[in-house]
């Protein structure tokens, strides 16, 4: 996630991610949504006010703001998948959870997460699909969505 991809505001913290079909990005086509503090306030959203923190330190430094907001000082391109994994599985310490019993955090359980989140506020599994840049349903339901 790039730096201008987030604003804090007063009801959250919004994010604009870019839309990938079939692992390509297309067209610079972007999709915008805003993620609510936990509380309805930042002083009780301790994830929220990390990333804002983060966020807030990135601009004060004058780092360029296409640089991305969690890696290295330069880095414009994507981490690489161990990377995101690895940094999921550090944070993850931190919060007082854990994974389910038998299954591991990678760097693939945020994309579970928000597609069964998605697929619980009732999103279409189609469109789960399409904003995935999915192949087919079966994918979709096999890999991320998590329906029970």
């Amino acid at each position: 996630m790039r730096a201008c991809d987030v604003f804090p505001t007063c009801l959250g913290l919004k994010v604009q991610v870019p839309i990938y079909k079939m692992a390509v990005l297309k067209d610079a086509d972007r999709i915008a949504y805003t993620v609510p503090v936990a509380t309805g306030s930042w002083q009780g959203d301790r994830v929220l006010r990390l990333i804002r923190a983060h966020w807030r330190a990135h601009h004060r430094a004058a780092r360029p703001r296409n640089e991305r907001l969690f890696a290295p000082v330069g880095t414009s391109a994507p981490l690489a998948a161990r990377v995101v994994t690895r940094r999921l599985r550090d944070l993850m310490a931190l919060a007082p959870m854990r994974a389910p019993l038998g299954t591991k955090w990678t760097g693939h359980s945020p994309w579970a997460g928000a597609a069964s989140e998605a697929y619980a506020i009732g999103l279409s599994d189609a469109l789960i699909q399409q904003l995935m840049g999915l192949s087919n349903v079966q994918t979709a339901y096999g890999y991320y969505i998590d329906a029970t």
